[in-house]
């Protein structure tokens, strides 16, 4: 009985110890992911890969990187854009409703960022110079027609290379969309490298791709409760005609917004390239 006394004890004691280090274990881990996320960038690892990471302009890209770095400088900017108008969603939709007469509010268009993005991608592959009205229009009805837009949903991700086809070819260009979910952001570059324009969707919302910008930063990496040496570091964006502002203006602030492409992913985004 002596002997099963002490084995309970030890056994008991055992637990303890194990406890207690496990304890100890688990509170270094946490301590540990506190400072790698300081250093990592914890949004960049969580973005949600939607319309909210819309930048709207230079000043929000320098917002945007100043809550994910500490210690920021900006050490060099590097952009390079298409010129290319932007035109505001809700205008063209307003136009389509008064053009055919739409005056039920179940019936009117709405979810047309697709619509709007092939329409300046139209305008800039020079596939129809026409009215921006007159080229939505054409490629609305397009949609409508071919079941790529559903009411209440908007456009299909997987049908805007359709869309893009079948717009074109409606005047007679050979030129076609292909959709491409891999390697989205070095797509993007070569495209505009090429002086070409693409259709760019995160999850809920499609823009007009028309440059990229890359920011050379330094930042002060904060790991555990202490700030290290700066670091140097090059954070990318998608240049967009985001579909949003008006194209009644020639201000740099109303054509051009910026998307982080640390925040693209193969599942949520898709490009559309005309090929």
């Amino acid at each position: 009985m002596k002997n099963m006394f002490f084995y309970k004890k030890h056994r008991t004691n055992n637990k303890n110890i194990n406890r207690f280090f496990y304890i100890v274990y688990i509170s270094l881990v946490l301590l540990v992911l506190i400072g790698l996320g300081n250093f990592i960038v914890l949004p960049e690892l969580f973005a949600t890969g939607d319309s909210s990471l819309v930048l709207h302009d230079p000043q929000s890209v320098i917002s945007y990187l100043n809550k994910n770095y500490k210690n920021l400088t900006v050490n060099s900017i590097y952009k390079k854009i298409i010129p290319n108008e932007n035109i505001k969603q809700s205008a063209l939709n307003s136009y389509y409703n008064n053009y055919y007469n739409i005056t039920n509010e179940k019936e009117t268009v709405k979810g047309t960022c697709s619509e709007v993005a092939v329409t300046l991608l139209t305008k800039a592959h020079k596939v129809n110079q026409g009215s921006y009205q007159y080229i939505f229009r054409t490629v609305m009805n397009t949609a409508v027609d071919n079941g790529y837009w559903k009411e209440k949903y908007g456009t299909y991700q997987a049908k805007i290379d359709s869309l893009v086809t079948k717009s074109f070819d409606f005047w007679g260009s050979s030129k076609k969309g292909n959709n491409d979910h891999l390697n989205i952001y070095s797509n993007l570059v070569e495209n505009i490298d090429n002086g070409k324009t693409s259709v760019f969707s995160c999850s809920d919302h499609s823009m007009h791709a028309v440059g990229y910008a890359v920011y050379d930063i330094k930042y002060s990496p904060k790991i555990l409760f202490f700030y290290g040496k700066p670091i140097a570091k090059k954070e990318y964006f998608v240049v967009v005609n985001d579909g949003w502002h008006d194209a009644n203006t020639n201000t740099e602030n109303k054509q051009y917004s910026y998307y982080p492409a640390s925040a693209i992913s193969s599942i949520t985004f898709v490009l559309t390239k005309v090929v």
